[in-house]
């Protein structure tokens, strides 16, 4: 028995199925139909929200517009971009999922990190607890602060920054304005937004490669999920042998250089250009942006050094100067904090 449906042919064959009386062929239709339903990411007329950050009046975005794991969230300006708007899937206990309406991923915590200053990035659902969101009321037309069920910590901006590009990771609640989030309602999530530019292989000649352990905690500069697309959040991470720990360093005037990652071909790089304390470090096509210019100042230890950004003066740091897996790569001044300090171990 077939059972068309536009193009497509539904056969059932023999069987049980097979007996063509109106009550089976309803339930065929019936299961048909509800596959062809539940099979799309986002479903047309979906109400979605954009969610603005009390304090920079900046919105929850993706880095880049990418619908990869592990785009990483920041907050942004409003230019019409299809990853700001987010869809609420309400959960039991009042509680929801929040689905991105370009992406189809979910608002989501590196690694399940229980840990204060954990990095927000989206991520498909797999059943993991930390995809699970509550909501608080605080004063204003529609704002909250959403609490991670998974950790107890809230959706929250590196530094109170009303940066944009500033990097949103999960914080304790002291009262700090950037907790606040209001919802604006955009009605449909669907959007198809431009194809990111492709990553340069114009490089030049190889140099010697390398991993960059950080000083303080021990753990590798590293791209979650070994991304490939413009936009790649940095955080510290184990060596467990993944490729894009590798660094190449390509030697720029002044004693200056670019830092190549070598599984991507893409460049450490400051979100948005930005010169504020707290931006966030990702990796980015080389389009001649003064972001991508690092000089390496010695410091104590073999191999060992800090990274100066050339365009902000900050140094290459790690939020909190955590030591935690996966917390997130930032930029920072100086203040002799252990964490500024990177090491460099050559690979063959």
């Amino acid at each position: 028995m077939n059972i068309l449906n536009g193009n497509k042919s539904y056969n059932f064959g023999r069987g049980i199925l097979a007996a063509p009386t109106p009550t089976r062929i309803a339930l065929i239709v019936a299961s048909v139909l509800a596959s062809l339903l539940f099979a799309n990411i986002a479903v047309a007329g979906e109400e979605g929200f954009k969610l603005r950050n009390g304090n920079s009046g900046m919105y929850l975005a993706v880095l880049g517009a990418v619908k990869q794991n592990g785009g990483n969230i920041v907050q942004g300006a409003d230019v019409g971009q299809p990853d700001i708007v987010w869809v609420f899937e309400r959960q039991e206990g009042k509680a929801f999922k929040i689905r991105n309406g370009n992406s189809g991923r979910y608002l989501a915590v590196v690694g399940n990190s229980k840990a204060r200053g954990g990095n927000i990035i989206q991520w498909r659902d797999v059943g993991q607890p930390d995809l699970i969101w509550e909501r608080e009321k605080v004063e204003g037309k529609g704002c909250f602060k959403f609490r991670n069920r998974n950790s107890g910590m809230y959706l929250a901006v590196t530094g109170n920054s009303k940066a944009q590009g500033a990097n949103v990771i999960q914080w304790g609640d002291v009262g700090q304005p950037d907790l606040v989030w209001c919802r604006e309602k955009v009605g449909s999530s669907q959007s198809n937004p431009a194809a990111a530019p492709s990553p340069s292989t114009n490089h030049k000649a190889d140099s010697d490669s390398y991993k960059l352990r950080n000083g303080n905690s021990g753990m590798y500069l590293a791209v979650p999920g070994a991304a490939k697309q413009n936009g790649g959040n940095m955080v510290q991470w184990a060596d467990v042998g993944q490729p894009d720990l590798v660094w190449v360093f390509e030697r720029q005037k002044d004693k200056a250089f670019k830092i190549r990652n070598g599984n991507s071909g893409l460049y450490l790089a400051v979100a948005g250009n930005s010169k504020a304390q707290g931006g966030n470090i990702i990796q980015w096509l080389d389009v001649g942006q003064p972001d991508l210019i690092w000089e390496r100042e010695n410091a104590e230890g073999r191999g060992c050094s800090k990274y100066r950004n050339r365009n902000s003066g900050m140094y290459l740091a790690v939020t909190g100067n955590s030591k935690v897996q996966g917390a997130n790569v930032i930029q920072w001044g100086d203040v002799g904090q252990p964490d500024l300090v990177w090491c460099r171990e050559k690979v063959r």
